[in-house]
């Protein structure tokens, strides 16, 4: 997801209780009017596996590699030089992603 900067809250994380990102930045980065979601390019299906998945990380840059890697291209034609963009990246993972870790380790069932 990309957009102009300036678009964006001053504070991109909640000024009360510090979530980030807050849900004025959701909003913002959401509307498609001004921010634009690019697909990774390197994906034949719209689906890729973390380092922690049965069969491997996909798609990754090279087989030595433990952890997937996604490209994309964004087109910045439509802004004149000099514009500040945002880039985001985000991923849509499933519940067990929720469970509380005292480590950084995957899932409990990889």
């Amino acid at each position: 997801i990309f957009g102009p900067w300036d678009s964006l809250p001053s504070n991109l994380a909640d000024e009360n209780d510090g979530v980030y990102p807050s849900v004025q930045t959701m909003e913002v980065i959401s509307n498609t009017g001004v921010f634009i979601s690019v697909r990774p390019s390197n994906l034949k299906s719209t689906a890729g596996r973390s380092r922690w998945h049965a069969d491997g990380p996909h798609p990754t840059a090279s087989s030595n590699d433990i952890n997937p890697t996604f490209e994309a291209t964004i087109d910045t034609s439509a802004y004149p030089p000099g514009t500040n963009l945002a880039v985001f990246a985000k991923a849509k993972v499933d519940k067990q992603w929720l469970e509380p870790i005292s480590e950084n380790v995957g899932p409990s069932n990889m």
